[in-house]
This record gives C-alpha cells, structure tokens and sequence, in this order.
C-alpha cells in the first residue's frame, strides 16, 4: 500500500510528560505528518504545564477539548455531586498551577473534528457528547450497536475516540464506520504509552497499535515529590 497521508492518534496522556515524550519520539521514527490528541491531556499525572507546553508548541499537532479541559474551562459546578472531597482537591490543584496562557488556548479547542485523507473520512472527538456539551460515560461493552447509537456518525468511514482508557476496535456494518480507541497513553499499570499511527492509501486506509515504554518509576516518584492531591488513590486506580 503506497501511503499518501499518516498519522498519529493520542488520547487520554493526563499529564504524564515522561510517556507523552517517548511518544513522540516514536512518531518521529515513524515520519508521520500530523499528531491528533483526543482529548485529556491533563489531570492525574503530576506534569501539567510540561505535558501542555509540548503540545500546544508543536503546529504539528491538533488537540480536542476531553473531560478534563472541559471542568477546567466550565468549572465543576455539574460535577460537585459525583465528585470525593480528594477529587475535587485535586481538579483544583490542577487548576491553580496551569499556565494563563496554556487555559486560554484550550479555551479554543474543538469537541470534535472531521478530515478527510485521500478518499476516507475520520470523525475524532474525545467521546460522545449530549446537547449541552457533557460527555456520556464511557460504555463499558463497545460494541457496534451501541457505538452506533451513541455516536450517531454520519458518512464517516472512521470515527476516532477516547475517554474509556482501553483499547477497541470494532467495526459496524449497519453504519460502515470502523471505530478506534488508542487506549490512554498516560495510565498504564506496565509503564507502557499506548498509540494509534493510521496510513492512507487511495486503496484506504491500515491502522497500527504502537506501545512503547517509558519511566513509570520516575512519574510515580514525581507525584509525591509535587505532592499531587488524591495521589494515592490515582496511584491505585491508574498505575498499580
């Protein structure tokens, strides 16, 4: 297959800077043209202002609004509810230490984005969302379905998504859309940053699951040395 256009698809790096560098010099390796991040690039891990500095200077790559940047831009007044007093410490940790610039430009992102590469068309966003912006949950069972029904996509041949943190690949033959999830890149139990590189053809289009280490140790290290609020419970849930 002779590629015309290639690609690297992030999501879900939530602040985990040593993971989101072995990334990138895995797509440098890879020559790909362009670098598209679904969303949460932010809260978790230890490396805000690190993680958004490379991101947002880098014309190379194009970022969605997540979850994450949403509450940090909106605020958390939907979520107060649903939130433990350690999650709220720490969404608010994560907001008083971001750059002003940095909150101003992801003020300006996108929820969802469609391109077309050679004769496919590819719906990114960081997941489904209802009429005022909220993200659902994440289904717990990706199937075709229920993909369908969430997502609503039309006339795409691709739909590019994140948020649940796993990986999936499921193809609808009622909607002719092939859904991926490149799992998170910033939350591994294995120390592992979890990537999709899609190559386009015009005989369409092949998709290759990248995974490539990085210092677990040292990001562990580094949210107790910045003393990250509700460490030893993200700790548990994302790394252990």
């Amino acid at each position: 297959m002779e590629t015309m256009w290639k690609i690297a698809v992030l999501s879900d790096i939530h602040g985990n800077f040593p993971a989101l560098e072995a990334c990138l010099k895995q797509i440098e390796r890879e020559r790909c043209q362009e670098i598209f991040v679904l969303g949460d690039s932010i809260g978790i891990g230890p490396y805000v202002n690190e993680t958004l500095d490379r991101l947002l200077s880098r014309k190379d790559i194009v970022m969605l609004l997540g979850n994450h940047e949403q509450q940090l831009i909106h605020g958390l007044q939907a979520e107060l509810g649903s939130m433990s007093r350690g999650e709220l410490q720490h969404h608010r940790w994560v907001k008083g230490i971001i750059k002003p610039e940095y909150l101003e430009q992801m003020e300006t992102l996108d929820m969802q984005m469609t391109r077309c590469f050679g004769e496919t068309t590819v719906q990114m966003q960081h997941y489904a969302y209802g009429p005022k912006g909220k993200f659902y949950a994440a289904l717990k069972d990706p199937t075709a379905e229920a993909l369908d029904s969430l997502f609503s996509i039309s006339h795409a041949e691709v739909a590019l998504y994140g948020h649940s943190h796993c990986r999936s690949d499921v193809y609808s033959t009622h909607s002719g859309t092939r859904y991926l999830n490149p799992g998170a890149l910033g939350t591994s139990r294995q120390g592992l940053a979890r990537f999709l590189i899609l190559q386009f053809s015009a005989a369409g289009f092949a998709a290759h699951w990248e995974s490539v280490p990085y210092d677990l140790a040292l990001v562990m290290q580094e949210m107790e040395r910045r003393e990250v609020p509700d460490r030893l419970f993200l700790k548990k849930i994302f790394f252990e």
